[in-house]
């Protein structure tokens, strides 16, 4: 056990569980403000949901360390890579009403990648052989999108399709375009009237979310670290890694995860999500369908982290105890993997 890690333990133990539920939540505080500050994050947002209920919800620190504004529960963070998460229900609710197939080619809504062999479930297992050789750059028009999949369509490729894994935003900024031919919308208007309102999540924005807004900044440098000069938007990333999310909203959407809500997914859909489909580079990690999942003895926990230029964030689900537990930052040097414990501990300290 880390040593950092194996404190916390110690404090929660010590604290113990007797003295009441607020007494608990303003330990639980105390435990991720130290957490925060010694790890010098500018701003931190954490929720937990329990027996399918919202138990926890806390913010602290500051959105942005320039103006000194105050992290809130509805404050929009940049959630990176967790928005993957919002893309497979996309997909797969196109599955659901027959606009598309797991098994179908890509080339089938995307010409460019004619030849290629890519399937649709293998963008959302990262096993398509795709490579991020292109970076954001910051566009917002929406021709940019076309523009992206000719290139990637036209790179040399890390593997035959379906013969190794490699994690791509690519996979799933393809996946976007895929959506978009599939259902007719811009990925965008998609996901917001399709995903965001039907789930019930009142923040959560797929656009430049503006400097005026309750929005957190990001911050760069893990050690030492400074207000970055720009958001990390980008038009084309928005399926892999550009979705703007409060911890209120990610918390909701655990909700509509666990309970498996049918007014977003089949049962089915979500057991495909949720299930093992290819086995990953990474120790004790393998692929869903969007999710990846991490093994704990028998059991397979969907989660997803999430890393982008002066953002950290982490969303994990415990579905036997109808469990989630929500990160979110705009620190680069946010112990998420610590914090995450803490709280397990904590949960289960008897």
């Amino acid at each position: 056990m880390k040593p950092l890690l194996a404190r916390i333990v110690f404090c929660i133990l010590l604290f113990g569980l007797s003295a009441g539920v607020p007494a608990q939540i303003a330990q639980l505080d105390t435990l991720i403000e130290k957490m925060r500050a010694d790890s010098r994050v500018p701003g931190l947002a954490v929720g937990v949901v329990d027996g399918g209920r919202v138990v926890y919800a806390r913010a602290f620190g500051v959105r942005d360390l320039q103006t000194g504004a105050p992290v809130t529960t509805d404050t929009l963070f940049h959630i990176a890579s967790v928005s993957k998460t919002f893309t497979a229900t996309a997909v797969m609710q196109l599955v659901e009403k027959r606009k598309l197939a797991l098994t179908d080619a890509v080339e089938k809504f995307l010409p460019a990648f004619a030849g290629s062999g890519i399937t649709i479930e293998q963008l959302l297992t990262h096993s398509a052989g795709l490579e991020d050789r292109i970076r954001p750059s910051g566009v917002n028009e929406e021709d940019e999108v076309a523009k992206y999949v000719a290139r990637v369509a036209k790179q040399r490729r890390s593997y035959l399709p379906g013969q190794g894994w490699e994690y791509s935003d690519a996979d799933f900024n393809i996946l976007g375009a895929v959506i978009e031919v599939a259902s007719g919308l811009i990925y965008p208007v998609y996901i917001e009237a399709h995903v965001f309102r039907p789930a019930g999540l009142t923040r959560a924005t797929t656009r430049w979310p503006g400097t005026a807004a309750d929005i957190a900044w990001p911050h760069r440098g893990e050690k030492v670290p400074q207000r970055a000069g720009k958001h990390p938007w980008d038009r084309v990333f928005l399926p892999s890694s550009g979705i703007e999310a409060s911890v209120n909203d990610l918390l909701r959407w655990a909700q509509v995860n666990l309970a498996r809500d049918p007014h977003l997914l089949s049962p089915a859909s979500y057991a495909a999500m949720f299930e093992r489909h290819v086995d990953t580079q990474w120790p004790n990690v393998a692929m869903g369908l969007g999710w990846q999942l991490e093994q704990r003895g028998d059991v397979l926990l969907p989660f997803h982290p999430g890393g982008d230029p002066g953002f950290r964030s982490m969303l994990t689900l415990y579905p036997a105890r109808q469990r989630a537990i929500v990160i979110l930052s705009n620190g680069e040097g946010t112990p998420r993997w610590e914090i995450r414990a803490a709280i397990e501990a904590f949960l289960d300290t008897p």
